[in-house]
This record gives C-alpha cells, structure tokens and sequence, in this order.
C-alpha cells in the first residue's frame, strides 16, 4: 500500500521507492495527473482573449482570426483531450482487460494479446 507521502516530491521518486520496496521490474508506468493551479475566472478571461485576439500573420500581411479556435494552440489541444478522454470513459472502457491503452491527445497505443479485440479497436 502506498500513501500520499510517497508520491511526494515527485513520481521519479515514487518509482524508485518501488522499485527498492518491491519487484517493479519490467514495467511501463504511466503517470496521470493534471492539476490547475488557476481559478475559473482566470482560465475563463485566458479563454475568451485566445478566441478574440488570436492574429494571424500570411505573408507580409496580419489578420484577425474571428472564428474558431486557433490550431496548434494550448486550447485546442486540452478541449481535444477532454473529447477523447470523453469517448476513452464511455466506449473503451473496457479495452485494457488483459492489456493497456495509451493516448496522448489523439495518438492511440493499444497493446493486446487479443487480435479481436485489436481489430474491432481499429475499426
């Protein structure tokens, strides 16, 4: 059993002291952890500034995006996140039984000894 205490001060930490505890060997660990350190009116002021003053520069000439989220920007990333992880929760959430599922973003790594369940996951 592993208390709060152990995570701390970071998870490089936490998986030495696994390994030294126990027989963690061989083993991928995947670290899943987002915190905001922002209270929603900042975020909510940050979102709106990045929707209505996003300028575009096309050769020699400036433009103001007015619809739209600008691609490639730290918002479009973190709403894609969240619908993926959407879709991850409701209709593959039970993909990883004898296996792992891995995303970041819209990249998917499905390892499986199961070649059904690799198919459908592809179709």
């Amino acid at each position: 059993v592993s208390t709060f205490e152990d995570f701390i001060p970071d998870m490089k930490q936490f998986v030495s002291k696994l390994q030294e505890r126990t027989s963690l060997r061989n083993a991928i660990v995947v670290e899943q952890c987002l915190t905001f350190n922002e209270n929603s009116s900042t975020l909510f002021t940050f979102f709106l500034q990045m929707l209505h003053n996003n300028i575009l520069e096309i050769g020699h000439r400036y433009y103001i995006q007015c619809s739209g989220i600008p691609q490639g920007s730290i918002l479009s990333t973190l709403l894609c996140s969240l619908c993926y992880g959407d879709m991850e929760n409701k209709l593959l959430c039970g993909i990883q039984k004898d296996g792992v599922l891995i995303r970041l973003i819209d990249d998917f790594l499905l390892v499986t000894p199961h070649l059904m369940q690799a198919r459908t996951f592809l179709r």
